[in-house]
């Protein structure tokens, strides 16, 4: 049962209490005609509310996304204005963003929001984190912080092109390039693991996954708006039968 092993979720104390020294965790929800914001850094918190539309925030992300889409740049910054902006002076330069999006904005290209006035994109000024939850990205500084899987440790994971079954994935191309960047990956890190083609299945990724520090993948990835736990990787199909396809609900 996949809601019995979901985890309970934190309070604002607990998530507040392990968060990393220079780290913002900023959480949102979407409502009807409005947008809730909360800033959780270790010794501060605060609260805001803008006043914006679901459809809005949907035309905004998906215009953002889309390079070559007119108006991006604009839209992009009217984002940032959204999203960022309410809080932006509780932050210095340097410091880690941790975004819980909601629902259309779990889309928003976070690192690629640029403030209009600067021209400085949001990834130039911070490192940037995407986490589903506030409780899972609290339970995943647990793991980093040795709580996790035991075994020989990785100091990376790169797969690159996996060889995908091209009967089941056949609107799919192949991606060489691909292939080589996660070799080249691999090789910055001493002791790293490299997936890549007929090797990169899932059953060898599922395995070696928690043991690594960084993982790296080159590959495609199918979304379903309709049902978000059922997007998918797509790794090399298995000896065993396994088609390659590693749901979200998975992770």
């Amino acid at each position: 049962n996949l809601l019995s092993r979901e985890p309970l979720p934190s309070t604002l104390s607990e998530i507040q209490r392990r968060l990393p020294s220079g780290t913002t965790l900023v959480q949102y929800s979407v409502l009807p005609d409005r947008l809730l914001l909360w800033l959780v850094q270790p010794h501060h918190r605060a609260f805001f509310v803008t006043k914006v539309t679901p459809d809005t925030l949907a035309r905004l992300v998906s215009r953002a996304r889309d390079r070559d889409a007119p108006g991006r740049a604009a839209a992009s910054a009217a984002l940032y204005d959204l999203l960022v902006r309410p809080w932006r002076d509780a932050v210095t330069k340097g410091e880690s963003l941790v975004f819980v999006p909601d629902k259309m904005l779990q889309g928003t290209p976070f690192a690629a929001l640029e403030e209009a006035a600067t021209r400085r994109y949001l990834i130039e000024d911070h490192r940037i984190v995407v986490a589903p939850s506030a409780t899972l990205y609290r339970n995943a500084l647990d793991r980093r912080a040795g709580k996790g899987a035991g075994g020989k440790r990785l100091s990376a994971l790169a797969v690159g092109n996996p060889a995908f079954d091209r009967v089941r994935f056949g609107q799919l191309r192949d991606l060489p390039a691909a292939g080589e960047e996660a070799a080249e990956v691999a090789a910055l890190f001493p002791g790293a693991h490299l997936l890549r083609n007929g090797q990169a299945d899932k059953a060898s990724f599922l395995a070696l996954a928690p043991l690594a520090s960084l993982i790296h993948f080159g590959g495609h990835a199918l979304t379903d708006g309709g049902n978000p736990l059922l997007s998918r990787l797509v790794f090399a199909p298995g000896k065993d039968g396994d088609p390659g396809a590693l749901y979200a609900r998975e992770i």
